[in-house]
Parts: C-alpha cells; structure tokens; sequence
C-alpha cells in the first residue's frame, strides 16, 4: 500500500464528511438533588464553577473543573444529552437533571460543528481496509474461472451450505 492510494482514500472520506454539530460542557455530580440544587444556587450566587466541581463533583473528571470536552449527541446518556444541547448560550447552566451516575449541573462552553479526522489518526485504518479490499479483489480474480470438484458428497454439500450463507444478497 502507497502513502498515495492511502492518501487517495482519505480524500474520498473527506470529500464525503457530514459536520454535525458538536459542543464542550462541564458538569458537577453530586449524588442527591439537594446537593445539586445547592451547587446550583452557589453557581447562581456567582461561585466559579471550576472551583465549584474540583470541591463537589463525584465524576473522575472534576480536577479538570469538571470539562468534558466536545461530543456530538449519541455520546452521552439520554438525560445528560438533553440537558445540555438543551442549553443555548455559552455559560449558561442547566437546571439540575439526573442521570443513572447521579445529579449533574451542566454548562455549556463551547459550539462547533465536527471535523473529518486528521489524516494520520486514520491512516492506518484506511491502510488495513485498502490492504483487504486488494486483497479480495486478487483473490476474486484469482478465482474467475476455477471449478471445485469435492467428491466427497457430505463435505461437498457443506461447503455449498457455508458458500450459500456467505454470499451476499442481491
């Protein structure tokens, strides 16, 4: 495989690229709703939130004041999701909403619409797919023509039962 055709195939996944929309939040999780309305109203009172998530959060991620970076929606659980792409300005902070993990207060930071990976996070998966697709194709060609003769009549007929489930539908 070149650097050329792997590089021919990443052109062809950019030029097929769809942005969709992406946005970086923090959040406080606190275990109870009287703890995450209470970090509400101290949030409300003008406390700073990254402050506020180093103090209080429960999540693993709250040394970094509590930022999630970008995610694109499916990334999330269900209630956290909606919360936050529910919020419309930058810095603006949720309601408290609840999740399997607890009760989170998020803030939304950031809006952006996704970007193609650069081409060196998926060269090598695009070099494993071109390395498969030739090696299909040769072994396709390699196979025009050739006839199978099995003459056993029991391996015979499971050969054609595996090539029967194998074959793609039309």
């Amino acid at each position: 495989m070149t650097e050329e055709a792997v590089r021919a195939e990443y052109d062809k996944l950019v030029a097929d690229f769809q942005p969709s929309p992406e946005i970086r939040a923090s959040h406080i999780l606190v275990p109870t709703e009287e703890e995450a309305q209470a970090v509400k109203a101290e949030l409300d009172g003008g406390a700073d939130f990254a402050t506020l998530a180093k103090e209080k959060s429960i999540d693993p991620g709250a040394a970094n004041g509590g930022d999630l970076g970008f995610f694109g929606k499916g990334m999330m659980v269900a209630p956290f999701e909606t919360a936050a792409y529910g919020l419309t300005e930058i810095g603006q902070v949720s309601e408290p909403v609840q999740s399997q993990f607890g009760w989170h207060v998020i803030r939304l930071e950031e809006k952006r619409d996704s970007a193609p990976p650069a081409f060196e996070q998926v060269a090598p998966q695009l070099q494993q797919q071109l390395l498969m697709t030739t090696f299909d194709d040769t072994v396709a060609k390699l196979m025009e023509g050739v006839a199978i003769d099995i003459p056993d009549a029991e391996l015979s007929a499971a050969v054609d039962a595996q090539t029967e489930t194998e074959a793609p539908a039309q």
